[in-house]
């Protein structure tokens, strides 16, 4: 995973509340009182003990201002190898391993090993997580000529959309240059931002990010720069619908994870859909009404849907429209799209290519340590025992 914010909350069965106020943020707590605000959460941003890159940790409250949990907020890969660039998408891992930040910070704060241990994978919940995808391509030119082209096509599908919202947000938003800025889609439950690896918002989005750029190796960071990248960001409503809250609902494998978000980010560019140009013939037409032919060959004559007769007479027009465009995209054919840009989109090519991620990056095996894995994680991770001796050693040593 590209970025995770999951929160973790202690098994409280048969524990008395009072044992928790020993936890740093808690009510009462002398340490680390900057956690204690419950109307401006103030984060704080530990180091990782495996790279020392930052994260951030904050204290979760009930809706009676009692303490709940932690909330972890974390760039996996950049706390786990050493520059992070390509990435698997393994959730559970990813889950682990802020766990074991978690643990390794509470550790730190002289607390016992029992205490440490109330925090658990199982009792976690993802509120906000962000997959890589990345699509192999000849060249950074051509990665360049990706990021054009599924701008154009996103401008045409979400942009510029019949609307009857007078104040309507473009879904599609630029940031940067034209040679070298980077596109955003919002949509309702997820965002999609791709780019080339020259972008400067792939590190300049990274904070806390403590990699030298020049502490890449010159071979690994121009084969990075052949890969069109793609960020999915899946907020907290997406999760909820595809209950992939916990992070046990997870695939434990990335092809699988790669395959639905790969999906998602399809669906959102028509991938699979069909732009027809054209009116269809009388047999695609079974079963809508006279008035609704009407209207589509009104559609496909270059008109405004919306100005159609059959909605003149309507007191509720915004509810006629939508239910009519409902019935009609039945037959494949998307009334919110202007036939002009249909036509645009019908002729679009090398799409299949330019959203096909891969998840084999085909790297030397010396390579291999600068990308984030399961394996990668396992190795780094430490148990909560292994961490607690390592502080009583220092504590012995100090």
């Amino acid at each position: 995973m590209r970025k995770l914010t999951i929160n973790f909350y202690p098994d409280t069965t048969d524990l008395r509340r009072k044992v928790l106020r020993a936890l740093p943020g808690y009510s009462g707590s002398s340490d680390c009182v900057e956690l204690r605000s419950k109307t401006v959460p103030s984060p704080i941003m530990p180091f990782s003990y495996i790279t020392g890159s930052e994260f951030a940790i904050s204290v979760v409250y009930g809706a009676s201002g009692r303490f709940k949990g932690y909330q972890v907020e974390l760039y996996p890969g950049d706390c786990t190898v050493s520059c992070e660039l390509l990435t698997h998408n393994d959730m559970p891992m990813a889950a682990q391993l802020a766990l074991s930040l978690l643990q390794e910070w509470l550790i730190f704060w002289d607390r016992p090993l029992d205490l440490v241990k109330l925090f658990s994978v199982e009792r976690s919940k993802v509120l906000n997580a962000t997959a890589g995808l990345f699509v192999p391509l000849e060249s950074l030119e051509e990665v360049r000529l990706a990021v054009s082209t599924l701008s154009d096509r996103a401008e045409l599908l979400h942009n510029q959309k019949v609307s009857w919202t007078t104040a309507y947000r473009d879904q599609l938003q630029f940031h940067g240059s034209q040679r070298n800025g980077h596109w955003e889609l919002h949509l309702k439950d997820h965002s999609v931002r791709f780019f080339a690896l020259n972008d400067p918002h792939f590190w300049m989005s990274r904070v806390p990010y403590t990699l030298d750029v020049e502490e890449i190796p010159d071979f690994y960071l121009t084969l990075c720069q052949e890969y069109l990248f793609i960020e999915v960001e899946l907020n907290k409503h997406w999760l909820t619908r595809n209950d992939k809250v916990n992070p046990a609902n997870w695939q434990s494998d990335s092809d699988s994870i790669n395959a639905e978000i790969l999906a998602l980010v399809q669906d959102d560019f028509g991938l699979n859909q069909k732009f027809p140009t054209s009116m269809p013939g009388d047999q695609e037409l079974t079963g809508l009404s006279s008035a609704q032919k009407d209207l589509l060959a009104w559609y496909f004559d270059g008109h405004d849907p919306r100005r159609h007769t059959m909605f003149a007479s309507q007191r509720k027009s915004h509810a006629a429209f939508a239910n009519a465009c409902k019935v009609i995209k039945a037959i494949g054919i998307d009334l919110k799209i202007p036939v002009a840009n249909a036509k645009q989109l019908a002729a679009h090519q090398d799409l299949e290519r330019y959203l096909a991620a891969t998840d084999d990056f085909a790297l030397p095996d010396e390579f291999e340590c600068y990308v984030f894995s399961s394996t990668a994680v396992s190795t780094a991770i430490k148990t909560p025992e292994a961490l607690f001796a390592d502080h009583e050693r220092y504590r012995a040593n100090d």
